[in-house]
C-alpha cells in the first residue's frame, strides 16, 4: 500500500471546521451576547429610575410640604405634633442630602445610557462596543459603590426617624397589650430587610460588572468582535 492510499481501518478523522475550535467560538458568542442582553435591560431600567428619581427630586417635596400641613381631623395633640416632628424630619434629611442624591441621578443616567449603548453595540458586534461595554462596567462598579454607600445613609436616617415616631405615638397612648413594641420591632425587622436586599441588589450587579468586565479583554473575545462584522 503507497503512502498516497488512504487506510480504510484508520480512525475518522473530521474535518477542522467541526473540531474543539467551533465549540469555544460558539461559547464566546453566547457569553457576548448574554452580557449584552443584560446591559441592555439594566442601562433601560437605571434610565428608568433616573426618569422616577428627578420626578421625586422635583415633586415629592412639594407632595410631603401639603401632606405635612394636612391635619387630620379628630387627632390627638401628641400624635399631631409627632407627625409634624416626623415630617420635618424627613424633609430636612431631604433637603441636607439632595446635592448627594442630585449627584447621584445624573451619574445613573451617565452609566445606565452608556450600558445601554455599549450593550446594543456588543450586540451587533461593532468593534467600538466592546472597549465602550469595557469601561463603562468599570466606571459602574465604581458608581454601584457610591449609590450603595448613600443609599444606605439615607434609608438608616430616615428609618431612625420613622422608629422615634412610632415610638413617641406609642408612649401617648395606653398600650398594656404591648401591640406597640411589637410593631416597632416589625418595622425595624423590614427596615433591615429593605438594607440587605440593597446591598445583595448592589452586589448582584457588582458580580455581572466584574464577570464582564474580565470576558471582554479576553483573545477569544477580541478575535469573536475582529471577524466579519454583522449589521
Amino acid at each position: 500500500m503507497s503512502a498516497a492510499t488512504p487506510n480504510p481501518f484508520a480512525a475518522y478523522q473530521p474535518p477542522p471546521s467541526a473540531g474543539p475550535a467551533a465549540a469555544p467560538q460558539s461559547t464566546v458568542a453566547g457569553r457576548v451576547k448574554l452580557v449584552s442582553v443584560i446591559a441592555i435591560v439594566l442601562g433601560s431600567l437605571g434610565l428608568a429610575t433616573t426618569l422616577m428619581g428627578v420626578v421625586g427630586q422635583f415633586v415629592g417635596t412639594r407632595m410631603q410640604s401639603a401632606f405635612t400641613s394636612f391635619q387630620q381631623p379628630g387627632l390627638p395633640p401628641e400624635m399631631r405634633d409627632a407627625q409634624q416632628a416626623m415630617q420635618a424630619e424627613m424633609q430636612g434629611i431631604q433637603i441636607r442630602f439632595r446635592p448627594a442624591s442630585i449627584a447621584v441621578l445624573i451619574g445613573h443616567f451617565a452609566v445606565s445610557a452608556a450600558l445601554l449603548w455599549g450593550g446594543i453595540q456588543c450586540l451587533r458586534r461593532k468593534l467600538r462596543g466592546r472597549p465602550l461595554l469595557l469601561v463603562t462596567c468599570l466606571a459602574t462598579s465604581v458608581f454601584e459603590v457610591i449609590r450603595g454607600i448613600v443609599q444606605v445613609i439615607i434609608q438608616a436616617q430616615t428609618g431612625r426617624v420613622a422608629t422615634r415616631y412610632m415610638e413617641r405615638v406609642i408612649s401617648s397612648t395606653e398600650d398594656r397589650a404591648g401591640v406597640g413594641d411589637t410593631l416597632v420591632r416589625v418595622s425595624e425587622i423590614f427596615m433591615g430587610a429593605a438594607l440587605l436586599f440593597t446591598a445583595a441588589l448592589i452586589l448582584a450587579q457588582l458580580m455581572f460588572y466584574i464577570y464582564t468586565a474580565r470576558l471582554l479583554p479576553q483573545p477569544a473575545v477580541r478575535a469573536y468582535f475582529e471577524e466579519v462584522q454583522v449589521f
